[in-house]
């Protein structure tokens, strides 16, 4: 089958959201730099040209993502769809910041943004990344909350994987809330990190065994 080209406009959107960053590289290493690459379908369809269905990636991710391995654990559709909105946050935070010219400036910094590493609790490993949204510089303090934990890293099959992605509000000084009436979140801030207690009302929210609660300390 013929593989369906993406429109320019649809192209040109995904290259001017990922500024031609690989999420891949951004989300297990931290780079942040400019990459030949391809945009890749997230799930796999080259029929399927929608905007959330489309990523930018380096050549050499774009490969790792779409090959078929018996030995190792391939890079999911989830892992990646995960690492895109985490690239895509800090690009349009970046870009919100005032850009000096003439000499170098030094911003405020905001002591709760950060990225956490679980140090206790029942899920294997888990990790999350609090970045103050521009907008809350100037009123009410807007974070970006972005997370992913797992449970199960030797199973056969692949681990069961959770994951946050929110915009929230600091409900004072030292703590961040969360509650759309089936899932709620509380992340109690110190000196020494993070406290994190999660809890589904109605239903699981992350699967049977995933959870983000514990004890976190900053990266």
């Amino acid at each position: 089958m013929a593989r369906k080209s993406i429109s320019t406009e649809v192209e040109k959107s995904v290259l001017i959201a990922s500024r031609r960053r690989c999420c891949i590289c951004f989300g297990l290493n931290r780079d942040i730099g400019i990459k030949p690459g391809q945009i890749a379908h997230l799930d796999k369809d080259s029929s399927n040209s929608k905007l959330e269905n489309l990523v930018f990636l380096c050549f050499d991710h774009h490969d790792a993502f779409d090959s078929k391995s018996s030995q190792s654990k391939n890079l999911t559709k989830k892992e990646v769809k995960f690492l895109k909105g985490e690239l895509l946050t800090q690009v349009q935070i970046a870009l919100g910041k005032p850009v000096p010219f003439g000499k170098m400036a030094v911003g405020d910094i905001d002591p709760i943004s950060g990225h956490y590493v679980r140090t206790s609790g029942s899920t294997e490993s888990a990790e999350i990344v609090i970045t103050l949204l521009p907008e809350g510089l100037e009123s009410v303090s807007r974070y970006y909350i972005s997370g992913v934990a797992f449970f199960g890293l030797t199973r056969e099959f692949g681990p069961n994987m959770g994951e946050l992605s929110k915009v929230v509000e600091l409900a004072d000084s030292n703590r961040i809330t969360w509650n759309d009436g089936n899932h709620k979140l509380a992340i109690d801030i110190s000196d020494d990190g993070l406290e994190v207690v999660e809890e589904a009302i109605e239903m699981p929210v992350h699967g049977l065994d995933v959870s983000f609660s514990g004890n976190y300390r900053k990266k």
